[in-house]
């Protein structure tokens, strides 16, 4: 009998051991760990947050974003991912009137017909801007298209007669893309992602905010933005139209001058270039020497065009195979230019056609012309404030300047540097 009470005794006591160390382990999880490794999971979802960010998959993103907000609701840079992958996933503004064009009915009824014909019947018919991609059609082993229709919907035709083919289009910037099934797929084109450190400066009390974020363009369309928050959830957002370099040969330039520059403030003649490119026009070129468009360009519009001769020979003299309607000259001097794989950038009053390499080389200082910026300030769950800015410049790397208002007269500024910034860069910041 003492023999089975001592036993029962040590299983007692064992058993107290046990649950001891269960309580302490228990306490020890609930207790300065468990935050830490919160904290650690966190950081993982924002790592992986910022790759899709580069990788462009707003979906993921939003997903990833999502799960951070449940581990820490609070968090400014879990909700800024979730502000960000919101944004891209909302429809531009320009895709709905494109989509009621493809909604308009078509007859037609083609007999080995060329699709450059058939392509320019349908821009007539439906005054839809559609550009057919001559690289891509000049790869095929056939592209007449034979095909009858009646009252059919023009998305589900031009389906039919690009897939025939054996091409594909996509909706792009306010027109209908054909080219090859490999260009007009829907995977994504990264961004360039870099860190932005912003200030946010109230003039009338000189209360500064300091943010941190990310800039970025959306996929190829030249579109700037910078997201950025505070540890207290506030979210600024910056959009704006990242023009083509702006190249000033610095020789030419007054101490005044520069240092307008420098500041955000345009030379006199950049504003004229702008309103050009703004300006609508029509053509149809068939094959056309790039020399020739570029004639045709300059004598509607007045623009001084500067056509670099040694790009157009390293091209063995490009010819160009486009129609639009009404469309701006900036945007159609970008169609233009993409097909030969030239671009262009601003320099000394003039627009200036070359290889990228060459433009690069062109001038000792290269800005960056930010244009139709608009500025979002969230504090909380309700609807941001929205203010508009002036244009303004950025050294690549540099740093740059913003100055905000709104139609009720309320204004601040905001400053601040992306990415790293080379020492004669920050010098000439300054």
């Amino acid at each position: 009998m003492k023999g089975m009470l001592k036993a029962a005794r040590c299983v007692l006591a064992a058993a107290l051991v046990w649950a001891c160390l269960v309580v302490q382990t228990d306490a020890q999880e609930k207790g300065p760990t468990a935050p830490g490794d919160r904290e650690r999971r966190i950081q993982k979802l924002l790592a992986d947050c910022r790759q899709l960010l580069t990788e462009a998959h707003y979906d993921d993103l939003r997903k990833l974003a999502e799960k951070a907000l449940e581990l820490d609701p609070a968090h400014s840079k879990a909700n800024l991912f979730l502000w960000i992958a919101q944004d891209f996933t909302a429809p531009p503004p320009w895709m709905a009137e494109l989509k009621k064009k493809l909604e308009r009915k078509i007859s037609f009824d083609f007999v080995e017909t060329p699709l450059r014909d058939v392509v320019s019947f349908l821009q007539q018919i439906t005054n839809a801007t559609i550009i057919l991609d001559e690289h891509a059609v000049e790869k095929l082993p056939n592209s007449d298209v034979t095909l009858k229709v009646t009252d059919m919907r023009l998305g589900p035709a031009l389906e039919r007669i690009v897939d025939q083919v054996g091409l594909g289009y996509v909706l792009t910037e306010q027109v209908i893309f054909v080219s090859s099934k490999d260009q007009v797929s829907d995977r994504p084109r990264p961004n360039e992602v870099a860190d932005v450190e912003l200030e946010l400066r109230d003039p009338e009390s000189d209360a500064k905010t300091r943010l941190s974020g990310y800039r970025f363009h959306q996929r190829e369309l030249g579109k700037f933005y910078i997201f950025c928050s505070d540890a207290k959830g506030s979210i600024v957002r910056v959009s704006g139209w990242d023009d083509v370099l702006l190249l000033v040969g610095e020789g030419y330039l007054t101490e005044e001058e520069r240092k307008n520059i420098l500041a955000g403030q345009p030379p006199p003649w950049l504003s004229d270039i702008r309103k050009t490119l703004a300006l609508k026009i029509s053509f149809d070129f068939i094959e056309t020497p790039l020399r020739d468009v570029v004639h045709f360009l300059q004598s509607i519009t007045n623009a001084t065009i500067i056509l670099d001769p040694k790009a157009v020979k390293e091209l063995a003299n490009p010819e160009v195979t486009l129609k639009v309607t009404d469309m701006k000259l900036g945007l159609a001097l970008d169609w233009i230019l993409s097909m030969v794989d030239l671009g262009y950038a601003y320099a000394d009053g003039a627009i200036y056609i070359s290889s990228e390499q060459r433009v690069s080389k062109k001038a000792s200082l290269k800005l960056h012309h930010v244009t139709n910026v608009s500025v979002e300030v969230r504090d909380g769950p309700g609807a941001p404030k929205t203010f508009f800015g002036q244009p303004f410049f950025y050294v690549a790397g540099g740093k740059f300047s913003i100055s905000c208002g709104d139609p009720h007269g309320r204004h601040f500024e905001l400053q601040g540097r992306s990415g790293p910034v080379r020492p004669d860069e920050a010098e000439r910041a300054r």
